[in-house]
């Protein structure tokens, strides 16, 4: 009779699997399966989605990892979420959504949520999840569609609307508009790839999208997002207004303490956590997330579009500053040459894609944007108690750093702020370079770092428009940054980040990990506490089942019927463990033998770093062209937002202005700047800026004058 049964059916699961993952493409969902599951009752079952034990067969886990990244997973989620039914089920979730966005329906009722998991495809993205996202189901076209005719829905006073779908969109039209060559080849594919040995050779080439918009499309996106750039009233800039340096934030006699009502709103605008976080479900968990301001998608958008308009470079000016210098110009002037680097430069350009089988395991692309990715789920309510901060990565403000930044017209700039209804067009900004050569130095414990500025009577004044510092004076010598503390007399020592070189952080003196050690022997006591109670129960159970034993039939045959003497089989002490867990609410497993670190992530690893001051200045060669200027800044702890003051070194009437900013993927700063207030409380003059760094380490020159961090009285 077994010879009339199809070989196929006749192989073990495990050879099974290995058969259809070879047979599935890499491009698109895996219809391949479809013919195996139609071609007997034993493949249907042994390939089957649903299986009686809740777990989908192992080779829908492979063929995740095979069309997708999951690099970030474990990053992110821990290692609970980097398990094969995981996979398994994002696989089948993954294609639901990319089936209906490749559709192109900018009018379905699910298109938020499929906006929601696009957008976590390319939190995850190493170079596979953007292929099947935007060559596959098209996405790019589709989200631009959305922008350029449903963006300006449910508008109010002429305002766009601040909500999720709209910051899902911007983001994910400008994380999707660089793209390049992507190729699966299988002389590339070796023994350890994930890759199938037997996919056909596909190369796709996709046109850069920012390049390939006509000129007319591309102002018409600008203009569609100008007012979110512009407005920073009514479209809140940070995830906690910049007046803030510490967290929580105190409440007071009202919730949220603002400082001025103006027709478009409070100034500083708060973002509420309860409407802002939205809750989801991925690899099984489920986690909260809020979107970052969609002031920042929109200016990262804006600028990627203005950049690649080229500056027109003057014929009249010289051809570079030895020019300069030989016809007698010996005043700040920009020469040919600095406009050609100026507009060579594209400080808004999106990140890489990647590339399909090019991974660096060591150095994943998608962990580009986990310090993003932190922020975006951890910095939701500076109101709690025991608020999350974000990951900030060392050293990520070091180096060279150029950019733009628009200066609107103050009249008209004012008129806008101060104006209920939009004016389309307004108020027009001019360009200008802006140039940074910064290093970082970081208070190690058990260092003390130089407390907060601003008013200790006032909780919303924390000295923004001094970088968050107070009074003070920063020099800088042998690889450590002094600051004088003038309203305490007190000085602090800083170290300067080297990359490459090992830090002076030493656990021994390390306040922090002393603490930590502290910590984990108390709880370490617990745990044994713990482990000792329930041998006792376990122990306890085990005699009373033994003694009810003896007491119904104490012949030596029931003894030898039974087992082991003991009283208790295997499967008996396992249940005995299963109902003693529930009772306690705890594995027994993990107090008798170990207990791991809460998600197996590996950031608990201490630096010893408790403040981060940056210090900078003008190159020469970009002072001689844009003048010449030093910085001064810090970075908030909550949600590693950077503010920088910057100061111009040779003529005053130029201003200070302070530059506050993310980082947005490890290498591009955006946010706005804002010109100096004598009143904490005023609403400034202020526009967006961006800038990417260019050169790491910075450039290095003998040591720069002492910096006067002292505000203007």
């Amino acid at each position: 009779m077994n010879s009339h049964i199809p070989p196929l059916c006749r192989l073990p699961p495990e050879a099974l699997d290995n058969i259809v993952y070879h047979a599935v493409n890499p491009l698109g969902p895996p219809k391949e399966i479809v013919p195996f599951l139609q071609a007997c009752r034993y493949i249907n079952g042994a390939l089957s989605f649903y299986q009686p034990d809740d777990r989908p067969p192992p080779v829908y886990s492979r063929i995740f990892r095979f069309q997708f990244d999951s690099s970030a997973v474990e990053r992110r989620f821990g290692s609970a979420a980097a398990v094969s039914s995981a996979f398994a089920r994002q696989l089948k979730e993954n294609w639901l959504t990319l089936k209906r966005l490749r559709k192109g329906d900018i009018f379905s009722e699910t298109l938020e949520q499929d906006f929601w998991s696009a957008f976590f495809l390319m939190a995850e993205n190493d170079g596979r999840n953007v292929v099947q996202l935007v060559q596959w189901a098209h996405f790019h076209d589709t989200v631009d569609r959305f922008v350029r005719e449903r963006f300006w829905e449910q508008r109010r006073n002429g305002w766009p609307a601040d909500n999720h779908i709209n910051g899902l969109a911007l983001s994910l039209l400008y994380s999707t508009s660089s793209l390049g060559a992507y190729s699966f080849l299988p002389d590339q594919i070796g023994t350890n790839s994930s890759s199938s040995p037997f996919a056909f050779s596909i190369f796709i080439c996709h046109a850069d999208p920012i390049t390939n918009e006509t000129p007319d499309r591309r102002r018409q996106l600008m203009e569609l997002v100008r007012p979110i750039v512009i407005l920073p009233v009514r479209y809140p800039l940070f995830h906690l207004p910049d007046n803030h340096y510490s967290v929580p934030i105190e409440i007071g006699t009202t919730p949220l303490p603002h400082t001025l009502r103006t027709p478009n709103g409070f100034y500083p605008p708060y973002r509420l956590p309860h409407p802002l976080i939205t809750k989801h479900t991925r690899y099984g968990l489920n986690f909260n997330i809020a979107l970052p301001p969609i002031s920042h998608s929109a200016k990262l958008l804006y600028m990627s579009r203005s950049e690649a308009t080229p500056y027109i470079v003057p014929d009249n000016i010289p051809a570079n500053h030895n020019d300069a210098v030989a016809q007698g110009i010996n005043w700040v002037i920009a020469t040919r040459e600095d406009f050609v680097e100026f507009n060579a430069h594209k400080a808004a350009t999106p990140l890489s894609q990647g590339n399909w089988d090019n991974h660096d395991e060591e150095d994943p692309l998608s962990g580009q944007l986990d310090a993003d990715w932190h922020r975006w789920t951890r910095c939701v309510n500076p109101w709690d108690t025991r608020p999350l901060a974000a990951s900030y990565v060392l050293g990520t403000m070091d180096g060279l750093w150029y950019g733009r930044m628009l200066l609107p017209d103050p009249v008209l700039f004012f008129r806008v702020v101060m104006g209920a209804e939009f004016v389309p067009h307004q108020p027009p900004m001019i360009i200008s370079p802006i140039s940074l050569n910064l290093r970082e130095y970081h208070c190690i414990s058990p260092e003390v770092p130089v407390v907060v500025g601003g008013n200790v009577n006032n909780s919303s004044d924390d000295g923004l428009c001094n970088a968050w510092l107070g009074p003070a004076e920063l020099s800088e010598r042998d690889g450590r940054l002094r600051i004088e503390d003038q309203r305490t007399g007190r000085i602090h020592y800083y170290a300067l980040y080297k990359p490459g070189k090992p830090s002076i952080h030493d656990e021994m003196t390390c306040t922090m990990c002393t603490g930590r050690r502290e910590q984990e022997q108390k709880e370490e006591l617990e745990r044994e506490e713990r482990r000792q109670r329930a041998r006792a129960d376990v122990e306890q159970v085990e005699e009373d089942s033994t003694r009810v034993e003896a007491d119904a039939d104490p012949s030596p045959s029931a003894a030898i019927q039974g087992g082991d003497a003991g009283g208790m089989d295997d499967l008996d002490l396992l249940n005995v463990q299963t109902e003693m867990s529930a009772a306690l609410g705890i594995s027994i497993d993990s107090m008798l033998v170990s207990e791991l670190d809460d998600d197996g992530s590996g950031y608990n690893t201490c630096t010893g770093v408790q403040d981060i001051i940056i210090v900078g200045e003008t190159l020469p060669r970009h002072g001689q062209a844009w003048h010449h200027y030093r910085f001064y800044g810090r970075v908030r702890a909550w949600d590693s937002l950077i503010a920088l003051v910057r100061k111009p070194i040779h003529d005053p009437t130029l201003g200070i202005q302070i530059f506050r900013g993310y980082v947005h993927g490890g290498q591009t700063l955006v946010g706005n700047w804002r010109a100096y207030t004598v009143n904490p409380g005023a609403l400034p003059l202020e526009g967006p800026f961006i800038a990417s760094r260019i050169e790491r380490p910075a450039t290095q020159g003998p040591p720069p004058a002492p910096i006067s961090a002292v505000p203007i009285p």
